[in-house]
């Protein structure tokens, strides 16, 4: 069942929860199923980091030195079907591309059952695909427009409310943790679903 079906099932009134890139999958869906959730784009403009505070520069700082060393993205979104061939091809490998990933932040019965999802379904390469789409697709430069939360938390990227502000016209909630990291599910599912709770809490 893929996401229009899902939909079709549902009420009229839903929403979605996602992180890092499955938060790109939610926005496409939108924009093309409700027709109001626009991806925004960066400026570009340098004035855009004048008044910043030591702490959001620090952030910034962070969330830089990651892209630079990240090449899981860079390597899939450029040629995906060079990896895919390694992923479809030995479970070593999945395990290895998956471990290296979720590093020591999750247990290893998460990482054995995430990689065997991927190996007995064969949908490695294809999953990897996603990163060359989403690069080489057109992207609306509006604003967003529906509600909208933010859960930052203590050891993932830190958002600059400003940026955040400028890219999406309707924030009604913005929460930020002193623990919890990228794998929040995991290592702070307390303080994401009573953060989820409340944010949907308002449109009953």
């Amino acid at each position: 069942m893929d996401l229009r079906e899902l939909q079709s099932r549902m009420r009229e009134t839903y929403g979605a929860r996602d992180a890092a890139r499955g938060v790109d999958a939610t926005f496409r869906w939108f924009t093309e199923e409700v027709g109001e959730l626009a991806k925004a784009i960066r400026s570009g403009d340098p004035t855009e980091l004048d008044g910043l505070t030591p702490e959001e520069l620090g952030d910034l700082s962070f969330l830089q030195g990651f892209v630079e060393r990240a090449v899981h993205d860079k390597l899939q979104a450029a040629q995906p079907q060079t990896i895919a061939h390694a992923l479809a091809d030995s479970p070593a490998g999945q395990i290895a591309w998956s471990g290296q990933l979720f590093g020591d932040a999750v247990s290893n019965d998460h990482i054995i059952t995430n990689v065997a999802i991927y190996w007995l379904t064969n949908t490695g390469a294809s999953a990897a695909r996603f990163y060359y789409e989403n690069q080489h697709a057109h992207h609306p430069s509006e604003p967003t427009t529906i509600p909208m939360g933010l859960a930052s938390f203590a050891f993932d990227f830190r958002p600059i409310r400003r940026f955040a502000e400028r890219d999406h016209a309707n924030i009604v909630s913005w929460s930020q943790f002193d623990r919890g990291s990228h794998w929040a599910a995991h290592d702070a599912p307390d303080l994401l679903l009573a953060d989820l709770r409340q944010f949907f809490a308002r449109f009953r």
